[in-house]
């Protein structure tokens, strides 16, 4: 056997199953494959670990991760130097290894509680975190005791554990970026589309009539029953009455992103088996996902969930919900919307491990806000004070303003100096144009990214967070709104839109020919081969040749239709872009007032 058998074991999602009894369970595959385009981790944490599948997903994101079983153990922590081991309170592990050994009666309790103290002879830091809600108090407890430090997703276990004498710490359900995202292929978006999707085959085949409002879901909505929790049977599945016909079937992990992913809504139930704290590691994961939510129950205001989740105690409340969202598409994403950026905000695996290193006492290299610079070439004094005051109101804390003045000298330019408001003022020759405007101001930027923000465009004070957020996704090189972007004429305060392809995973091949981004939110990765630049000697059509000059390889992310309204003057020679009002207005709706665009 070679030393990488001990360091690199076999992942298994399932238990061994033979043909036969696979072919009993309904399994659903939309046939979409998982994307794995974030390589870079997010810190240079060393962890070892035993942990269930959901964590191993998110932690191998954040650092070098390597998982322990009981051929390697010994040799990663005396020889591996991980600065943390942690394990996770699971019955099943991600290698298949350690079943029920967390237990008192498990068959490899005496073995992990040998690696526990190999782990505190080689001066490794030892966390238990206990993801599994308080009704597993009684399984976790006694293993708690043996660990430096313990960590609990479920307060009311935290409470328990602290009221027996055991330090404990709070640390919340989170998701993985890299894994539960909105973006999808191009191809997968044409291939797959469903209505409203509940992950909960399972407690339907229980009790149908326990769940007698999806019936009701039913007839108004195409409803796609799927089960990642559990297996279900074919004939269980045979038996149900009114509801045989929406079963998806059992799904994966990665099916199951897939069909939230597709789903115009998702829904959950009080009387679900699920406990409360698996419910929430399952909304965290719907929300990363930007899919509206809707849970029959009430949600209490301290819960994870309350901002994240519409929820009503009264059943035909929540039915209502469901047909708004229907039939105000708008609503519904703008609910999914300040899901996905609060849950990106404040509860990803990387905050959960800043929590941990805070607590242990490890160095956390985790960059949460990388410099963002955003560039604004400007022919037109007038506009000036509209493109800086657009940079002061945005939220994202660490920014700077490159301002390129093109063919003219702005000298009584007051802006504020210092701190994250940082403002460079540059000046070009007016024989050049946006293009070489666009990369002296690279040039002069010291951010990571660098955004191009039009001067006479209106942008949502969360235009440039919401991107940078994409970018905990993936290590992409391009990012930018989609090309069709709401608009608003001069003289009219309605702003028009049309149907928008968002949150796209495209490459940059396919960006040089059916996929286009928005020439007014082009965002460029700095430094790197595969990013493009703007071509110096261009005197139109910039933002075009930038897009036809990607390498082909370039990872580009199109993502939602927010923040960015561009506005349209009458005289069309001020725009570069030479198209008349109406043939821009035609086929989009109108909507009243910008408000709705902008969150």
């Amino acid at each position: 056997m070679s030393d990488t058998d001990f360091l690199t074991p076999t992942l298994v999602d399932h238990p061994a199953l033979t043909d036969s009894a696979l072919r009993w369970i309904p399994y659903w595959s939309p046939g979409i494959e998982p994307i794995n385009a974030k390589n870079r981790p997010n810190s240079s944490l060393r962890i070892a670990g035993i942990v269930g599948t959901r964590l191993y997903e998110g932690l191998r994101h954040e650092g070098h991760l390597s998982l322990l079983t009981p051929r390697n153990a010994d040799r990663v922590l005396r020889f591996g130097k991980p600065d943390l081991l942690l394990v996770e309170s699971s019955w099943t592990t991600a290698t298949g290894h350690w079943y029920m050994a967390q237990t008192d009666h498990g068959l490899g309790s005496r073995q992990l509680l040998e690696v526990l103290r190999i782990a505190k002879h080689a001066g490794v830091p030892t966390a238990y975190w206990v993801t599994a809600g308080h009704e597993y108090h009684m399984h976790f407890r006694n293993l708690a005791t043996a660990f430096d430090h313990v960590f609990c997703a479920d307060s009311i276990e935290t409470a328990l554990l602290r009221s027996e004498g055991i330090p404990a710490h709070d640390l919340p359900p989170c998701v993985q970026p890299a894994v539960h995202n909105p973006f999808r292929r191009p191809e997968d978006v044409e291939r797959l589309q469903l209505g409203v999707v509940y992950d909960g085959l399972a407690d339907v085949v229980r009790n149908e009539r326990a769940f007698s409002s999806l019936h009701e879901v039913k007839r108004d909505h195409e409803l796609g029953l799927i089960e990642s929790r559990y297996i279900v049977d074919r004939s269980s599945v045979d038996r149900l009455e009114n509801l045989r016909d929406s079963v998806l079937g059992c799904v994966t992990r990665i099916s199951r992103i897939a069909a939230i992913q597709a789903a115009s809504a998702s829904i959950s139930f009080e009387n679900s088996v699920s406990t409360s704290t698996t419910q929430k590691w399952m909304a965290l994961e719907t929300a990363a996902m930007h899919c509206p939510s809707i849970h029959f129950g009430q949600i209490e205001e301290e819960d994870i969930r309350a901002s994240l989740v519409t929820s009503f105690a009264d059943p035909l409340d929540s039915l209502v919900e469901l047909i708004r969202v229907k039939e105000d598409p708008l609503y519904g994403y703008r609910k999914a919307h300040a899901a996905w950026r609060e849950t990106l905000e404040k509860h990803t695996f990387s905050h959960r491990l800043r929590t941990i290193a805070e607590v242990v006492g490890l160095n956390h290299d985790w960059e949460e806000f990388p410099r963002a610079t955003i560039i604004t070439p400007t022919m037109r004094p007038q506009f000036v004070e509209n493109a800086v005051a657009t940079y002061l109101d945005q939220t994202y804390p660490n920014k700077e303003l490159v301002l390129v003045c093109n063919g003219f000298h702005h000298q009584d330019l007051q802006v504020p100096q210092g701190g994250v408001n940082d403002i460079k003022v540059l000046h070009l020759p007016q024989d050049l144009f946006a293009g070489a405007a666009m990369n002296l101001g690279m040039q002069a930027s010291s951010g990571k990214w660098t955004f191009r923000l039009d001067d006479d465009d209106t942008y949502g004070s969360n235009f440039i967070l919401d991107m940078m957020l994409w970018e905990r996704c993936y290590d992409a090189d391009i990012m930018g709104k989609a090309e069709t972007v709401p608009m608003r004429f001069e003289g009219h305060s309605d702003v028009f839109f049309g149907a928008s392809r968002d949150f796209i995973l495209a490459t940059g091949k396919e960006l040089a020919g059916t996929h286009y981004i928005s020439g007014n939110s082009i965002s460029l990765r700095r430094s790197v081969d595969s990013a493009p630049s703007y071509l110096h000697n261009a005197a139109t059509g910039a933002d075009g040749f930038l897009k036809l000059n990607t390498p082909e390889a370039a990872v580009v992310l199109i993502g939602d239709f927010l923040n960015a309204v561009a506005e349209r003057r009458s005289e069309i020679h001020e725009h570069s872009w030479k198209a008349e009002s109406e043939e821009l207005r035609r086929g989009k709706t109108a909507y009243p007032g910008i408000e709705d665009f902008l969150l």
